[in-house]
């Protein structure tokens, strides 16, 4: 069961603290409240740039794809390049980039 919350604190920032702020409680998918709240005790929060399931399952699907091309291509003896060496680049950059995504934390304290 929740608390009913019935007091209410105002407080100033400038327009800069305020959409800082703003934008950190959204990357951490909390409310205002709830984000300045786990803040001011100190507890945990964590931020996330990219959402890595939104990007990573469409890219396993194509991969899969990918995989099943050049395996069918191989067994053929046709493979000569599947995906141009440019997109091949940007390809092995793209994994590389999601496999170093990981939850950055909110420095507490200042």
């Amino acid at each position: 069961m929740t608390a009913i919350k019935t007091c209410r604190i105002d407080m100033r920032v400038t327009e800069e603290e305020r959409s800082l702020l703003r934008q950190l409680a959204q990357k951490s998918n909390m409310t205002l409240s709830h984000f300045l709240l786990r803040a001011a005790f100190n507890v945990p929060i964590t931020v996330y740039e990219v959402d890595p399931q939104v990007i990573i399952k469409p890219l396993l699907g194509l991969q899969r794809h990918y995989n099943n091309i050049r395996f069918n291509l191989q067994q053929e003896g046709a493979l000569t390049s599947v995906i141009a060496p440019q997109y091949e680049e940007e390809i092995q950059a793209l994994w590389q980039l999601l496999a170093r995504a990981r939850p950055a934390k909110v420095p507490s304290g200042a």
